[in-house]
């Protein structure tokens, strides 16, 4: 466990961001403890629906959120950007997957409490574009994916760690914009703080995916909270390179 602490810290954090080691430690202890009771051996058809179905801010004509409340008519559809088609979802593997991620989520967005709360997967969408997907979220509705290009990483902080890696922690965005002018992502105007951290593979050959918090006051993302953040991000590395694994027979 240390090992692999050590190695998130040094490869992830920059130097800059304290960190608590022993409550990183501890708690990644108590998720880890906790992910077999979190994986069910078959979801409800109203928790599949939760887990596939949620709704979005409608796009600008640049491909930016409205920031005005305005909601996208129709819900995205997680399970056809993932490729899941199964006359028995509710048995799934991937589905399965999916619910125990989403009541990860819940419990350190409870421990965090932080007013956002979401985890993204790195994935190929069907005509082969490299984006990361929202799987699991608490808070208010948000865009579903994020190109992950170089482009689009000028202007988006989740596409950024993405590609880099590297963790970005920002606890005065009003300032941080006044100072370096971005990269920054605006989905709702009421975030003031934010924390961005990347999700590696266990044998850390590529990142996964990310988990992107947000706080409505500043300075919130403290040395214990991003020791939290990045124990979530050390568990998730499994359940994510598993829920890879299962989605790849839908992939064709």
């Amino acid at each position: 466990m240390e090992v692999s602490i050590q190695r998130y810290l040094s490869e992830a954090v920059p130097a800059d961001i304290q960190t608590h080691g022993d409550t990183l430690s501890s708690y990644l202890k108590q998720l880890e403890e906790r992910m077999d009771d979190w994986l069910p051996s078959a979801v409800s058809t109203e928790a599949m629906q939760r887990l596939l179905f949620y709704r979005v801010p409608a796009l600008t004509s640049d491909g930016c959120s409205r920031i005005d409340g305005t909601l996208d008519e129709a819900a995205y559809d997680l399970g056809q950007a993932l490729g899941l088609i199964s006359d028995d979802l509710e048995s799934h593997p991937a589905v399965r997957r999916l619910k125990q991620i989403d009541s990860l989520l819940e419990a350190v967005f409870g421990e965090t409490k932080v007013d956002w709360l979401g985890v993204y997967l790195a994935w190929k969408t069907s005509d082969t574009s490299d984006v990361l997907i929202k799987i699991a979220y608490r808070g208010v509705e948000s865009r579903a994916e994020f190109p992950l290009t170089r482009e689009f990483a000028r202007q988006s902080n989740n596409s950024s760690v993405g590609l880099s890696g590297k963790a970005v922690v920002i606890n005065d965005i009003e300032h941080y914009l006044w100072q370096q002018g971005g990269p920054y992502y605006q989905c709702d105007s009421k975030v003031l703080s934010e924390a961005c951290l990347p999700i590696f593979a266990p044998d850390e050959s590529k990142v996964l995916g990310i988990v992107d918090a947000e706080a409505w006051s500043r300075n919130v993302f403290s040395p214990e909270i991003i020791a939290k953040l990045s124990a979530f991000c050390l568990v998730l590395e499994s359940a994510l390179d598993k829920l890879t694994a299962e989605l790849k027979p839908n992939r064709g």
